[in-house]
């Protein structure tokens, strides 16, 4: 395994953690959205929502991008560009022109989203760049003892994250 190979895998990890660190905090951040509710009748409104599910989905397709990156996959490339663009669209237009209109952005959270992105953005060159070169496998080629637990932990956190989000709020009792 050469230095590129394990740079790429470290940096797989990275967004597998980071991906998993989002999930969490929706699921917290839900937790206390039905506290509030519970405590004093407040809900978030729909612009909040509507962020809550997109960033989960970024941090679903982040993970699985890390995941396959970690695997030193050919489907790394594709997924961390579909989440490039997924980061894109949020930050380009659906924020923007849509969810701030009724409830506006924090400024600070917008500008390390956009950092986010940029730095996003290199690490997708590099991947694709590994790819061109070709140092990412098939994924059909992978064994499958490592295939089988990077598919499992990509539907185990899809499973979780659609737990989280379709379960109904607790009714305190």
């Amino acid at each position: 395994m050469s230095v590129v190979d394990i740079a790429l895998r470290l940096i797989g990890a990275f967004y597998m953690f980071g991906g998993v660190v989002v999930v969490r905090a929706f699921a917290m951040s839900r937790f206390l959205d039905d506290a509030l509710d519970r405590l004093g009748g407040v809900k978030p409104g729909k612009a909040e929502a509507a962020r809550a599910v997109w960033n989960v989905g970024t941090a679903l397709l982040t993970f699985a991008g890390g995941v396959s990156l970690l695997l030193l996959s050919d489907l790394a490339p594709r997924l961390f560009l579909a989440s490039l663009a997924w980061q894109a669209i949020y930050l380009g237009w659906l924020a923007p022109q849509v969810l701030d209109a009724s409830d506006p952005a924090d400024a600070v959270g917008r500008q390390q989203s956009t950092h986010a992105l940029v730095v996003y953005s290199a690490a997708t060159g590099w991947v694709v760049w590994a790819w061109w070169h070709g140092r990412l496998l098939p994924w059909h080629e992978l064994p499958n003892w490592a295939l089988v637990p990077g598919v499992a932990a990509v539907a185990v956190l899809a499973g979780y994250a659609a737990w989280i989000a379709l379960r109904p709020a607790s009714d305190g009792g």
